[in-house]
Formats: C-alpha cells, sequence, structure tokens
C-alpha cells in the first residue's frame, strides 16, 4: 500500500444538509425595521485591504521561490551524482599521472618528463574545473547535500593544493636526478668520482622546495652524497689500499659505506612520509559519504 495515498473505508459519503429557506425581511408604513443606508468604504480602508493582500500575496510568492529552491528532485540527486563522477574519473586519473611523473623522474627523457609534467598539470585543472561543476549542482546546495559537498570540497582543495607542491618539487629537482642518474652507467673510477661529484653539486643548488617532504629528502641527500664524494675521492686516491695503507682505506671504505646506507634509508622515509601526507590529503573518506548520500537519495 502507498503510504501517500490515502486508505479508502466503508463508511458513506457525507453530503451536505439542505440549507432551510429563510424568510425575507420586509418593511410598511404601518411598521417594520427600515432598512440602513450603506456607508460607503473609504479610500483609506482601500488601501489597507490592498495592502494586506498585497503582503499575503508577496507571502506566498515567496514560500513558492524557497520551496523551489530548497526543494531536491531525484532527478536533481541523478545530475548531481553523474558531476560526482567526473570529479572522481578526474582524481583517479591524477593520480596515475602523479605515480608516472614520479617514476620517470630520474630516468626520463627530458621530452618525457615534460610530457608527463604537462598531463598533471591539466589533470590538476580538471579537477578543479569538474569541481566548479558540481558546485552548482542544486543537490549539493541545500540541507544535508550542502553540508556533505563543504567538507569534500575543502578536502578536494587541500589535495589539489598538495598536488601543486608536489608537481612545483619534482620540477626543481629534476636536474639533479638527472645528473645523479649517470653515475648508474660509469665503471671507472675516476668517471664515477666525476659523476658522484657533478651529482652532490646538483642536490645542493637545488633549493625553494615547497613541499616538505621533499625539502627533508633532499636535505639529507645533500649531505650524504657530499661525504659520499668526499670518501670516494680520498679511497681511490691511495696508492696501496690493500698493503700499507689498508687501515686508512677500511676507514674511507666504511664512511662511504654508511654514506650509501643514509641515502638509502633517507629515501625509505621519504616515501613513508608522503605516505602518511598522501593519507592526510585524501578526499576518500569525504567523497565516499557524499557518493554513498547521492546514490540513496535516489532510491527514495
Amino acid at each position: 500500500m502507498n503510504p501517500n495515498t490515502p486508505e479508502s473505508t466503508d463508511q458513506a459519503p457525507v453530503t451536505e444538509a439542505p440549507v432551510a429557506p429563510v424568510e425575507a425581511v420586509t418593511t410598511s408604513s404601518t411598521g417594520g425595521v427600515p432598512p440602513h443606508p450603506k456607508k460607503p468604504i473609504s479610500k483609506k480602508t482601500l488601501i489597507i485591504i490592498g495592502s494586506a493582500v498585497g503582503a499575503v500575496l508577496l507571502a506566498i510568492v515567496g514560500v513558492v521561490i524557497f520551496l523551489a529552491l530548497t526543494t531536491v528532485s531525484k532527478e536533481d540527486y541523478r545530475n548531481a551524482t553523474l558531476q560526482y563522477n567526473e570529479v572522481s574519473r578526474a582524481s583517479s586519473s591524477l593520480t596515475r599521472e602523479v605515480t608516472s611523473l614520479s617514476s620517470g623522474l630520474s630516468r626520463s627523457t627530458d621530452t618525457e618528463f615534460s610530457a608527463a609534467t604537462k598531463d598533471v598539470e591539466d589533470g590538476i585543472a580538471k579537477i578543479r574545473d569538474e569541481q566548479k561543476k558540481l558546485s552548482g549542482e542544486k543537490a549539493v546546495t541545500v540541507g544535508e547535500g550542502k553540508e556533505l559537498f563543504t567538507t569534500f570540497d575543502k578536502k578536494v582543495g587541500d589535495y589539489t593544493a598538495y598536488a601543486d607542491e608536489l608537481l612545483a618539487s619534482v620540477k626543481i629537482l629534476r636536474p639533479a636526478m638527472a645528473t645523479c642518474e649517470k653515475m648508474r652507467s660509469e665503471t671507472e673510477n675516476a668517471g664515477r668520482l666525476a659523476s658522484l661529484k657533478a651529482c652532490s653539486k646538483a642536490l645542493n643548488e637545488t633549493k625553494d622546495l615547497p613541499n616538505a617532504e621533499f625539502k627533508t629528502f633532499v636535505t639529507v641527500l645533500q649531505e650524504s652524497y657530499s661525504k659520499y664524494a668526499v670518501s670516494y675521492e680520498k679511497s681511490i686516491a691511495l696508492t696501496a689500499p690493500f698493503g700499507a695503507q689498508n687501515a686508512e682505506y677500511k676507514v674511507l671504505r666504511d664512511q662511504a659505506s654508511d654514506a650509501q646506507k643514509d641515502i638509502t634509508a633517507a629515501s625509505r622515509e621519504f616515501m613513508t612520509a608522503l605516505t602518511e601526507r598522501d593519507k592526510e590529503v585524501s578526499v576518500k573518506e569525504s567523497a565516499d559519504a557524499l557518493g554513498k548520500f547521492l546514490t540513496e537519495q535516489q532510491r527514495k
């Protein structure tokens, strides 16, 4: 049974009782009630009545407009859901693009890196554009929908600001990472030392990183690669590393090994810090809440 449909009853329909005739009042010359002359309605009274009627009409119009603005239909919820899905797709796409950019930070060619950078820039702009469209959907401008969207919108803002930070930091760090990557192809001592010094120099010239996690990571790299370069240069300068200078060689070898361990640890800590920051700016919880609400409202 539809709860909105009045239930039928077995009662007979109620009809109105006939109106009894009323005897008319007449007057005569010998007696009776003389008619009173009607007093014309004053202009002031007409103005008051007109104002009252106007106020009522304005109130009715106001109620109609208010209901039109605050009443959300299933179609409104459906439209908002479709636009919400566009935001979701843009977010997923940006995540893939950032991952691709990060993985190619040191090993990609300049052309590949530029293309990946452009993809991320476009991805950030796409999310903001789709989010702006969602903000105009009626279902997220009133009531619970508005509350959930406000929370979601703030998280999207934090997320895109974080993406801006990462992108700017990656651009600044790219030259140093590309330089350091060249050490992999060097096999001779002289070549490895030259590339190691170039790497250390490039890292020391890396400044003004907007992202805190990148800044901490690069600071450790600067110190560690500098120590590594000094130790390595001294060790290859020894003329009898496995003879009379063996003890000195071992000290230098251990120093270089410690520097390499610091670099490895810094990389691990850097990834852990980024993962934690990702959780802080994640839109998942607020997105799930808004998506669930929009879906449920369509089914009511």
